[in-house]
C-alpha cells in the first residue's frame, strides 16, 4: 500500500528560529494532496486533487478529514 504525506512546515518569519517539520499520513493514499493554507484559528486546508476534495488538518490533534 502506498502512502500520502503532507509537509507542513511551520515557522514565524519574525523570530530567528528555525521552521520545524511535522509530517502526516493523509487517510486516503492517492489523493495528491496540494496548495496548503493555513486558516485564522490554525486549521490547514489543502486541495486533494486526484479525489476532487478538499482536505482539513487540525495541527493540534492531528485529526485529518
Amino acid at each position: 500500500m502506498r502512502r500520502t504525506w503532507l509537509f507542513i512546515i511551520l515557522s514565524l518569519p519574525l523570530l530567528s528560529r528555525p521552521a520545524r517539520v511535522q509530517e502526516y499520513v493523509i487517510p486516503r493514499a492517492g489523493s495528491f494532496p496540494q496548495d496548503p493554507t493555513v486558516d485564522r484559528s490554525g486549521i490547514v486546508w489543502y486541495t486533494a486533487q486526484r479525489i476532487g476534495a478538499p482536505g482539513r488538518l487540525d495541527p493540534v490533534s492531528g485529526v485529518i478529514t
